[in-house]
This record gives C-alpha cells, structure tokens and sequence, in this order.
C-alpha cells in the first residue's frame, strides 16, 4: 500500500483534533503522545516534527482554540455600531457565547492551564491575551469617554489597569472555579467574585453604575452547571 503523505497543516490539525478527543476523554493529564501517535496512526517521530513536547501541543490547542475566540470577538465588536457601550457588551456576549458553545473543550483547557505544571505557559499565554485584547478595550475606551459614557482621565493607563485586572483577577476566579468543582457550595463565591469583577471593571471606566448591562450570575451558573453535570 503506497504511504499517504498529507498535507503540513492537515497532518498538524489531524493530531490537534485527536489530542483533543483524548484529552476531553481521559484529561490532559492521562494522555501520553504515544496515545495520540497510535490513534493517528503514524510514528511518534511525526508528533515530534510538530510539536516539542505535550506541552507544547496544548499550547497550540490552546491558541487555535483562541483565535476562534477571538475572530468572534473582533467581529463582533466590529459590527456593533451603536455607542461604546453596545460594542462592550457585543465583546462580552460574543465571548461568552463562543465559550459556552464550546463549554466542553473550555473546561477541558481552562483546567489543563491551571495545573501546577502549566503555570509557565499561563503566564505567557495571558501575555499574549492582553495583546489581542488591548486595542479592543482601548477603542472602546476612547469612544465611550468622547461620547460622555466614561469617565478616564488617562485612556491608555486605564486600559492597562483594566487589562491587568481582568485577565489577572480572571485567572484567580477560575482557580476558584475548579475549587467549585469539589465543593459545589463554593459556587456561589464563584459567582460573588465574577460579580465583583464586573463591577471594578465597570468604576474603572468611569461608567454609570450598572450601565454595562452584563448579568454575569446566569453565564457563571450555567458554567458552573456543565461542569458539575
């Protein structure tokens, strides 16, 4: 039988796709690439061509994962023409949609990155978040303070602290989250501190109080009810 060669980004995607399954069935941490390579069928050389290590596999999953993400975001955020508040409530909805839709493979990567031996890779896969995410606050920043919605006195430091605080904060919550996952009576400090978040987020702006709009507790509780499910 004459061998198949396929395609760099087809072969790449085959062995994401496969890693995927296997690490929705048995965790991240259970998968070995001698798992992957079998269920492929091709040689653990062909993993290594690809990917340096697990790890690193993870963090491509993780990558593609958040550019789906992200593209959702973006054009969201792009066709909401109303005020800045309509564009960051187009930015929270397309999010939340987006991951909820994926709610499986969310939980499965969240938790894999929260592991002790992943913190490194967190920590610069968070850098690269606040990258992407930096113009889109910052435009929506600007607008809202040109159109009286915001109260900023310096846009980009504001930005960062806006940043810096969700993503930072975020991840504490999410640390929160999978301690949830033991102690379903956790939950509800799951959701006072996501809250809370909304809430800084929003004196951050300079906004109205309660003028974003984002009811954070039903997202939370429908998370928190796939993951207990």
């Amino acid at each position: 039988m004459p061998r198949i060669v396929k395609d760099a980004e087809v072969r790449r995607d085959e062995l994401l796709d496969t890693a995927l399954t296997l690490f929705l069935a048995n965790g991240y941490e259970h998968t070995t690439v001698e798992q992957i390579t079998e269920a492929v069928g091709v040689a653990k050389g062909t993993f290594y061509h690809y990917f340096a290590t697990k790890q690193d596999l993870l963090e491509q999953l993780v990558a593609r994962y958040s550019d789906d993400v992200f593209r959702q975001i973006e054009s969201a955020v792009e066709a909401a023409n109303g005020s800045a508040i309509d564009r960051f409530q187009a930015l929270m909805r397309a999010s939340s949609m987006e991951k909820l839709g994926r709610l499986s493979e969310t939980l499965l990567i969240t938790r894999s990155l929260y592991s002790e031996e992943n913190r490194m890779l967190l920590s610069r896969l968070r850098d690269g978040w606040i990258e992407r995410t930096r113009p889109i606050i910052l435009g929506i920043v600007e607008q809202g303070c040109a159109e009286g919605l915001f109260d900023v006195p310096d846009v980009p430091a504001m930005t960062e602290i806006w940043l810096s605080l969700w993503f930072d904060y975020g991840i504490q919550i999410g640390r929160l989250f999978y301690a949830a996952e033991d102690d379903p009576a956790l939950a509800d400090n799951v959701v006072a501190a996501m809250t809370a978040l909304v809430l800084a987020e929003e004196r951050i702006m300079g906004a109205a109080p309660g003028s974003l709009g984002i009811d954070v507790e039903p997202i939370m509780r429908g998370i928190l009810a796939g993951e207990q499910s």
